[in-house]
């Protein structure tokens, strides 16, 4: 007699035990736009109404029955989480918020209720509630938008360890609070979370050591507070260098994002579940059916093995994406994820994760400057911002600007830009660098008129999007390969562009692109300087865009990577 087949809700508690289920599950994790998009009514219908997105909901959840919905997060333009520690811990007052008499969380819960009241009673037995999965804020996420972004946050960690440290504490302990306190509702209104989902974004971004330091401590502290049966922790990028350490830090399960399901497997899987990572964009969003089912294939038989693993997205649906790739995607678990696998499993090279951000750069690893030049350069190399300022100074009298630049300046951030690729150094450290090549730009910039540069560039990505690691390491490959480049930051308007060229009288706007929702964006920039007559190029580039749909934005050229970016502007300005 054939055995009953489990429902998805069954198939991931299973999974994240480690034991088989009768075959790989599958999670649909969507955020607002997407369900919006799949509702097909005004937004001002959607967004207001939780009967309607309620409604929404339920009808996504029926059109997927194979898969299990996930809302990634409620409808809110700032979670009430993140107002009330505002309002508080990040004012100075390190009290822990009472979010029980907080009205924006009980606006919160409200919404919680009414999800489950008036939850299909079918759907609820095979499926769940949609409030299955609550959120927990690492400190360093909040102390990032809070301090303006990652290089303020780095600055700071390096600089000032006792405050990151002290207000990281007292934020873990707000998280704790919230926590608990979703859990106690839950069980006022008699059901539960099964999964604690928390993102720290930046750790790819660290060495070890400072993961350990920063993220870990507080990792462990939310975790080890909470009773649900999934520990999620997200992070996007390649995390193979600190990945052996996770299972450490009290989660039991990893939703992961460009990185290599095979290594990961190989790490960790026998350890903590992994959740991943079908490409949200070039997959599921552009792709064909058949190039899902075969991604698809190819994610079970590296990672489904021996159980443990979930196919996802790495993060969330895209805006944009066909229903027959989803199909497709549920389908390929049901023809290739059914237990037991083929043991061996087919032969496959690992995928790739990274493409290799300084293909065609000398790679010499090392500085190769020297004397006073050969100083400058390690001054901005070890992000010394003060003694770059000082030995550009000295350096003055001796050499002309432009051999400062090249030589001394443009070398530093070259080497640590090769030394970051192959993870001898991390982000913070390119940060710094950064910094530093800008303070002594500062110097030289009174003897460069425009014909010392190659062009002027102004970048920035796109609403919405908060991560910066994309422009910051394009916009310092671009400053050592001899552009002025400003930096206007993250989630930027296609308005904030325009004012920011005509300020720095910019040549290429160089638009990242990091979600498929920042399309609109990046195309109204196209637009606003074809309708104002203006003189200014575009280069984009980032997750969230192809070659194809650059051209569809009507923006002029698109780079892979940060070389190749460098390649496209030289071409953007007829060098």
């Amino acid at each position: 007699m054939t055995p009953a087949a489990m429902t998805p809700r069954e198939r991931i508690r299973t999974t994240v035990a480690h034991r088989e289920p009768d075959q790989v599950p599958v999670i649909l994790t969507c955020a607002p736009p997407v369900l919006h998009e799949f509702s097909g009514v005004p937004a001002q219908d959607y967004f207001g109404s939780k009967e309607k997105q309620l409604e929404v909901k339920l009808d996504f959840q029926r059109r997927f029955p194979g898969a299990l919905f996930v809302e990634f997060a409620p409808t809110w333009r700032k979670h009430p989480f993140v107002s009330a520690v505002e309002d508080t811990i990040l004012t100075g007052n390190h009290q822990v918020p009472d979010f029980k008499a907080d009205p924006r969380c009980l606006e919160f819960f409200d919404w919680w209720r009414y999800n489950h009241q008036h939850m299909d009673a079918d759907i609820a037995a095979r499926w769940g509630s949609f409030s299955w999965m609550a959120r927990a804020w690492h400190p360093l996420m909040v102390l990032e938008e809070h301090l303006g972004g990652l290089g303020p946050l780095f600055l700071k960690m390096s600089q000032d360890r006792a405050y990151i440290h002290e207000v990281s504490k007292v934020l873990t302990e707000a998280t704790v609070a919230w926590v608990q306190v979703q859990e106690e509702f839950c069980r006022g209104e008699g059901f539960r979370f099964d999964i604690l989902f928390s993102a720290t974004e930046m750790m790819p971004m660290l060495s070890e050591a400072w993961a350990e330091e920063f993220v870990a401590p507080h990792c462990r502290r939310i975790f080890g507070a909470t009773s649900a049966c999934i520990k999620l922790l997200h992070a996007d990028m390649d995390v193979a260098h600190i990945a052996h350490v996770f299972p450490s830090w009290g989660c039991n399960a990893f939703d992961f994002n460009f990185a290599s399901a095979l290594a990961l497997k190989k790490v960790i899987g026998d350890r903590i579940s992994l959740h991943g990572n079908v490409n949200a964009v070039e997959v599921l969003a552009d792709g064909t059916p058949a190039l899902v089912e075969q991604a698809c294939r190819d994610l079970i038989y590296r990672a489904g093995h021996g159980g443990g693993f979930i196919l996802k997205t790495g993060g969330g649906l895209s805006v944009g994406t066909p229903r027959e790739n989803i199909d497709a995607m549920i389908a390929a678990a049901e023809k290739y994820g059914r237990y037991p696998l083929p043991v061996p499993p087919p032969a496959l090279e690992d995928e790739p994760v990274d493409k290799g951000h300084t293909r065609g750069l000398v790679k010499t690893y090392a500085i190769q400057s020297t004397g006073m030049l050969g100083d400058i350069a390690s001054a901005v190399f070890d992000g010394d911002a003060a003694r770059t300022r000082e030995l550009v100074r000295q350096a003055l009298p001796h050499f002309p600007p432009q051999r400062i630049l090249g030589d001394g300046l443009a070398e530093g951030v070259r080497v640590m830009a090769e030394k970051h690729h192959i993870r001898e150094t991390f982000f913070p450290e390119l940060v710094m660098a950064d910094r530093a090549f800008g303070e002594g730009l500062e110097v030289l910039l009174p003897y460069f008129t425009d014909r010392d540069f190659y062009g002027r560039i102004v970048i920035g990505s796109v609403r919405p999007n908060i991560h910066e690691m994309g422009i910051k390491v394009v916009g310092a490959m671009l400053r050592s390969a001899g552009f002025a480049v400003h930096s206007i930051g993250v989630n930027k308007t296609a308005e904030d562009f325009i004012k920011a060229a005509q300020e720095y009288r910019a040549d290429v706007l160089a638009v990242g692109v990091y979600t498929r929702e920042g399309l609109s964006t990046a195309r109204r920039v196209s637009s606003l300087i074809k309708e104002q007559g203006l003189p200014y190029k575009t280069l984009t580039g980032g997750r969230g865009i192809s070659p194809a749909k650059a051209r569809e934005c009507g923006l002029d050229l698109y780079g892979e990577d940060a070389v190749e970016a460098i390649e496209k502007a030289h071409a953007l300005v007829g060098r």
